[in-house]
């Protein structure tokens, strides 16, 4: 999502060349680059103002001026590290302080919000996949509090949606409206685990249950596959 190839400027070019890069760019900050590529710093706008403001003569060299601490990011880092920075434009870099590319806030939410669109999307056609199937399917969270269940889950299983949505797997045992839980025994082993279930319908089902794992090995949801 960052920007590739951005216009650079060299530390001897003077502030009208850097006035002149801005009204071409539209951008709020300007990498300056040594005859390598190498990062040696940044000219913002802000920089150009109070230059001007104090009355330092254009022509003037605009390595006198730039910032020379600069903030960057590496390009390998994720892009949500670029939020604990306290600027809006973040040159990244290589691992030897080349420039590659320029990163700002707007990059993040444009690629941020593509990045749920795409999510949604995926979500509609995940929803669609499970709602087709013949076999039924039952989620609940780490926590085993259902999530959602199908149409053919409620077919064959003759519960409904309204039953047990928001209700945790614990409470809907203890109620009587299943004699026992795939999903707690899942979050009790952290395995799947298959079992034969007979169900209100007078149906003996083939449940099988699957851990989902986060990064830190939790289990954060458990889906359960019911076939009669």
């Amino acid at each position: 999502i960052m920007i590739r190839n951005p216009a650079v400027l060299k530390p001897t070019d003077s502030l009208k060349d850097a006035v002149r890069v801005f009204g071409k760019e539209r951008v709020q900050a300007i990498p300056v680059t040594d005859g390598r590529n190498k990062l040696i710093g940044i000219i913002t706008k802000p920089t150009i103002i109070k230059a001007f403001y104090g009355e330092i003569p254009p022509e003037t060299p605009i390595e006198l001026v730039m910032v020379k601490d600069v903030y960057t990011i590496n390009e390998n880092a994720l892009a949500e590290k670029s939020l604990d920075y306290p600027v809006s434009t973040l040159p990244v870099v290589d691992n030897d302080g080349n420039l590659v590319g320029m990163l700002t806030w707007i990059n993040l939410v444009k690629g941020y919000y593509r990045d749920l669109q795409e999510v949604k999307k995926l979500n509609q056609e995940l929803e669609a996949i499970i709602e087709s199937s013949y076999d039924g399917f039952y989620i609940t969270d780490g926590k085993g509090v259902t999530l959602r269940i199908n149409s053919s889950y409620s077919r064959i299983a003759g519960v409904k949606p309204e039953e047990v949505l928001g209700r945790s797997m614990q409470e809907l045992v203890e109620k009587g409206v299943y004699s026992q839980s795939v999903t707690l025994l899942v979050l009790e082993q952290k395995k799947p685990v298959t079992i034969m279930h007979d169900v209100k319908t007078g149906k003996r089902l083939l449940i099988t249950g699957n851990p989902v794992f986060n990064e830190q090995g939790e289990i954060v949801r458990v889906v359960t596959n019911a076939r009669d």
